[in-house]
């Protein structure tokens, strides 16, 4: 059985990109990684062959990752050592709003729980994907 691979789409002010595919789980996180300083950009990752799309906002060196499974939709959570509650401003979709910082983790972290997610699913080493 050979690696995944994916097929990735950026939205970036209402502009959608071309969609590259045969990505492989580097390549992937090597494209979240690019987006570092990037402000109201999702990356719509979408592996070949799985009924998943994996959402990575990104505002400026954070990110907030979205699951969309047929089972419903989950959200990423980084490690139980970010402060309960705290919230900071962030833009999804040209909408301004307060995320909890647990659900915000910089884009290096990003990076690996992308590329972690497309190797194996929902085990993570930095946190825990949680129902909406």
């Amino acid at each position: 059985m050979g690696e995944t691979r994916a097929t990735v789409v950026l939205e970036r002010c209402g502009e959608t990109s071309s969609p590259r595919s045969g990505l492989s789980p580097e390549e992937v996180a090597e494209a979240v990684r690019g987006l570092g300083g990037g402000h109201d950009v999702t990356l719509i990752i979408s592996p070949e062959g799985i009924d998943e799309r994996l959402m990575v906002a990104v505002d400026g060196s954070r990110a907030f990752l979205g699951l969309e499974r047929p089972d419903g939709l989950l959200q990423f959570a980084v490690s139980d050592d970010y402060p309960q509650g705290e919230a900071q401003p962030f833009t999804i979709g040209s909408q301004e709003s307060e995320i909890e910082s647990r659900y915000l983790p910089d884009l290096a972290v990003a990076a690996v729980v992308v590329k972690e997610w497309m190797e194996g699913g929902e085990r993570i080493a930095h946190g825990h994907w949680e129902r909406q």
